[in-house]
Formats: structure tokens, C-alpha cells, sequence
């Protein structure tokens, strides 16, 4: 039983381990998510569809109190979305690998010989090898349909090894609404 156990844990920590994930920095405005949008109504114009559907976000900013309606039914606000992949370029990344050896012990035990096998931890190896990383950068947009106030600005940024828009859409829009500004969090990414 406890086998299983522990297979099925470490089976589970693997699988965790080889989901890509990267940090995402995310800035701007909190008054995007404050209780005084309430009831607000707000249209969504100019969103990136390529990357979000425009059901995705309304979905988010219903949940943040907005009442997403049509462009064309006067609005309190207009929302846009943009997400853009910059060039990608190459870094040299450095890891250090544990490095172990395993020893092989005989010893007698009531005339019998038992073969015991001790690991040993020899130190840390360092590996280089080059990666293309993609800067990302999502920004919601939020502001007055009559254009009068401040223009409300949210903005994630990211830099890693999925450059793919659609792909990288969805981990953005979550960092945008699930975090406060000026917070770093780690998004998991398909692969790319």
C-alpha cells in the first residue's frame, strides 16, 4: 500500500514538474476590480480575438461586477484587450545538476554475504544551453465611453518560451484578474 502511495505521489510531482510555467509581472490601475464598478455597464471594442474571445472577457469582467452589454447600447465604459509577442531571442540559461555515485558495499552478516548500496552526493555540475524566450505584454484598457476620466490600464508582462498568442491569451487574462497591480505570479503555460 504505502508503494502505491508513493508512487502515485511521486507520479503526481513529475507530471507537476514538466507543466511549463513563468512568472508574469502585473501593473496599473486596481480601480479595474473595486466595488465601485458595480453595475456599471461596459462594452468590449478592440479586443485581440485571435488570442481571446470576446466571451472570455466578458465572462471576467462580469465577474467583477461590470454588466458586459453591446457597443451600441451606450455604455458606461469600453474595454479593450491587446496582447502582443514581441521578437524572440536567444539567452543562455545556467543550471546546476546534482550529481551522485552509488557504492557498492559486501559484507558478511552470520556467514552470508549482504550487498548494501549507498548513494552518495558528489557536488553540483553546471550545464549552459541556449533558449528563444518571447516578450509578452497583455493589456486590458478601461475607460469612460464618452471618453471623459483617466484611461484605467492593466498590464501583465512576461518573458519565456511560448511564443504563441493563443496559447499565451488565456495564462494572461488570468494574471490581469486574479492578481492586485505591482504583484508577480507564476502562470502555467502549454506547451509551445
Amino acid at each position: 500500500m504505502f508503494r502505491k502511495l508513493l508512487a502515485g505521489s511521486l507520479l503526481g510531482i513529475a507530471i507537476a514538474a514538466c507543466t511549463p510555467s513563468q512568472d508574469v509581472q502585473v501593473s496599473g490601475d486596481s480601480a479595474v476590480g473595486q466595488d465601485s464598478v458595480q453595475g456599471q455597464t461596459i462594452a468590449i471594442t478592440e479586443t485581440d480575438t485571435r488570442a481571446v474571445s470576446n466571451a472570455d472577457l466578458s465572462a471576467r469582467l462580469t465577474e467583477l461586477g461590470y454588466r458586459v452589454v453591446p457597443a451600441t447600447a451606450n455604455p458606461d465604459l469600453i474595454a479593450r484587450f491587446n496582447l502582443d509577442v514581441g521578437e524572440p531571442r536567444t539567452v543562455t540559461i545556467e543550471r546546476e545538476i546534482p550529481e551522485y555515485e552509488t557504492v557498492q558495499e559486501v559484507v558478511i552478516v552470520n556467514g552470508q554475504q549482504q550487498v548494501f548500496l549507498d548513494e552518495r552526493f558528489l557536488g553540483y555540475r553546471v550545464e549552459r544551453f541556449d533558449e528563444t524566450v518571447y516578450p509578452a505584454v497583455a493589456e486590458l484598457n478601461v475607460q469612460s465611453a464618452d471618453g471623459s476620466g483617466a484611461e484605467r490600464v492593466r498590464r501583465a508582462e512576461t518573458e519565456g518560451t511560448c511564443g504563441e498568442p493563443e496559447r499565451l491569451a488565456g495564462p494572461m487574462l488570468d494574471a490581469l484578474f486574479q492578481n492586485q497591480p505591482g504583484r508577480s505570479v507564476r502562470v502555467e503555460l502549454p506547451d509551445c
